[in-house]
């Protein structure tokens, strides 16, 4: 995915390039679909992608009856993952993070850092789809 251009720049004029990456269980196999949908969003441009942005809906595509319904993106916590940096362009890596419908209004409420700052706090399982919404202070 880092050879498509998403219309980024970094101060230095550099363009800014991503690859998507996510963890999930076995046997939550439609997930490879789930991130392969986010990447088509990006190379046929109707969505962009850096941190902190949510792909609404997009769970709903391959899951049913799930609490987390969207794709946050974040930096890849759980890897020691460094941006690779050539002369024209830096590639970083994001994290496909499920989220539900009221974390999602939280986020628009509040900014993805303090949502994300929730998620370490309550330390949620982000493996399950089904997990409880973190609690809101």
């Amino acid at each position: 995915m880092s050879t498509y251009n998403i219309d980024r720049k970094f101060f230095d004029g550099s363009d800014f390039r991503v690859e998507l990456i996510a963890a999930s269980p076995r046997e939550n196999t439609p997930f490879a679909n789930v991130l392969a949908s986010c990447v088509f969003n990006v190379i046929y441009e109707t969505h962009t992608c850096y941190i902190g942005t949510v792909f609404t809906n997009i769970l709903d595509q391959y899951f049913e009856g799930i609490n987390m319904k969207h794709i946050m993106f974040v930096s890849p916590f759980l890897w020691n993952i460094d941006d690779i940096r050539f002369d024209d362009r830096t590639i970083t890596c994001l994290m496909a993070l499920p989220i539900s419908e009221k974390e999602l209004e939280y986020l628009r409420n509040n900014g993805s850092d303090l949502l994300e700052q929730l998620f370490k706090e309550q330390q949620i399982d982000f493996y399950d789809l089904n997990r409880p919404d973190v609690v809101f202070r």
